[in-house]
C-alpha cells in the first residue's frame, strides 16, 4: 500500500490558521470565493484536520530548487460552499519572482 502524503510527487500541504488565511487573503487582494477550489475528499489532505472553507497551502519544489506556493479553499461537494457560482480565475503562485494570479506578475514591494 502506498503513503500518499510519502510519495515523492505528492507535494507538501498544510492547513492555514485563521490569522494566516486573514493575512493571505489581504497581501493577494482577494476573497475566499476566488481561490481555486480542492475537494476535501482529496488524498493530499486527508490526513489533515480540515474542514469546510479551509485554506491550503500546497508547497511545490521547482525543476532548480526553488519552492513556490499555492493555495486552495477546502469544499466539501456535499454542502453549498458559496451562495453564488464564482468562475475560477486560475491559480495564484507566489515564487522568489513575486506573486501571479492567472497569467499576470504581481511584485510586492514591501518584501
Amino acid at each position: 500500500m502506498v503513503n500518499e502524503k510519502q510519495h515523492i510527487l505528492v507535494p507538501k500541504h498544510s492547513v492555514l490558521n485563521e490569522k494566516d488565511s486573514e493575512n493571505l487573503l489581504k497581501k493577494l487582494n482577494t476573497t475566499k470565493e476566488k481561490l481555486p477550489k480542492i475537494d476535501i475528499a482529496d488524498p493530499g489532505i486527508k490526513n489533515l484536520k480540515i474542514k469546510n472553507k479551509d485554506i491550503i497551502e500546497i508547497e511545490r519544489n521547482g525543476h532548480h530548487g526553488e519552492k513556490t506556493k499555492y493555495w486552495r479553499v477546502v469544499v466539501d461537494k456535499k454542502t453549498t460552499f458559496f451562495e453564488e457560482d464564482t468562475e475560477e480565475k486560475g491559480d495564484i503562485i507566489e515564487n522568489k519572482e513575486g506573486i501571479y494570479k492567472g497569467d499576470s506578475l504581481e511584485i510586492d514591494e514591501e518584501e
